[in-house]
């Protein structure tokens, strides 16, 4: 497999290859692949008053991929 970048004209099929997915999701921690709603979630909370207190963090959204 190749994988696609930003000249690749159809990232969805790229994505719709099971194989590829299964193994991709397979190295994760959590499982799954990830969704928008999952960086989403990372963001509103950083923009809230949820972390008012943090700074100098780095958050890693990635299912587990960095400690996998």
């Amino acid at each position: 497999h190749s994988f696609p970048t930003r000249r690749s004209s159809d990232l969805y099929s790229f994505f719709q290859d099971e194989d590829l997915l299964g193994f991709l999701t397979g190295k994760l921690l959590v499982g799954h692949a990830g969704e928008p709603r999952d960086i989403a979630e990372a963001v509103l909370y950083l923009a809230g008053d949820e972390s008012r207190f943090m700074t100098g963090q780095t958050l890693v959204v990635d299912g587990g991929r960095l400690i996998a």
